[in-house]
């Protein structure tokens, strides 16, 4: 009885890290002294799967942008810049995506100011990749 529990336990362990490593978007930050790249590409290259995207301000606790997929919806790489953003994401690969935040055509990141850069690959929040940023 014992040896089944421990044997079901790993092929649960076996199962969740490989939905962990499989639904969660890769996500390379490249930070420069005005701007962000944004890679979230699979194996360097492809297009990933991606239905959330969410910039927080760690100081003021609050979500500065935040963008949902239309159904299934691939990315590869965007830019960021200090100061004004457009609210639309651009080289999105595949399909399309809504804003929900901010209800303005614009959203502003900060110099000198920390955030929280978020790429979901489902709406499950283990499969959430998160970095850290500051211009």
């Amino acid at each position: 009885m014992r040896q089944s529990l421990v044997v079901g336990g790993l092929i649960f362990g076996l199962i969740a890290t490989t939905a962990v490593i499989y639904f969660r978007p890769p996500l390379q930050v490249v930070v420069s002294d005005v701007a962000i790249h944004v890679e979230v590409q699979t194996l360097g290259e492809y297009p990933t799967r991606v239905t959330k995207v969410r910039i927080i301000d760690i100081g003021e606790q609050s979500v500065v942008w935040e963008i949902q997929s239309r159904g299934l919806a691939q990315l590869s790489t965007f830019d960021l810049k200090s100061g004004e953003n457009s609210v639309a994401i651009s080289h999105v690969a595949w399909g399309s995506f809504d804003v929900l935040a901010p209800r303005s055509a614009t959203f502003e990141i900060k110099r000198k100011r920390p955030y929280i850069l978020e790429v979901w690959g489902t709406s499950l929040s283990f499969t959430r990749s998160s970095a850290r940023f500051v211009l």
